[in-house]
């Protein structure tokens, strides 16, 4: 099945054992990925420099919870994520944050 990221009426495809780098809680699986659905627009997968600036703006994130997801997602980040210098100094500044459960 693939599984859709749902975001401002588009539908974003994505494989279940991706890391999702935005903090979202709605995600619809179908088992058609080429299916369309009335009224929604099918985009692209997010390429690396999407993900690495999406993760970036997470980790400045003025919600603490936001802040927190992504410091775990990148923990499991792959290795071309994980070793952006600007990840790298994000994941540096939330092991710091002024919230303790970042």
């Amino acid at each position: 099945p693939f599984d859709d990221a749902i975001d401002a009426l588009s539908l974003i495809a994505v494989r279940p054992d991706e890391l999702q780098m935005v903090c979202l809680a709605d995600y619809l699986s179908h088992k058609r990925p080429q299916s369309a659905i009335p009224g929604w627009k099918e985009c692209s997968p997010p390429s690396a420099e999407e993900e690495i600036c999406s993760a970036l703006a997470s980790s400045r994130h003025a919600n603490s919870n936001v802040r927190a997801y992504i410091g775990r997602m990148l923990q499991q980040a792959h290795t071309c994520t994980g070793a952006d210098p600007g990840i790298l100094d994000a994941l540096a500044a939330l092991r710091g944050d002024a919230d303790p459960d970042v």
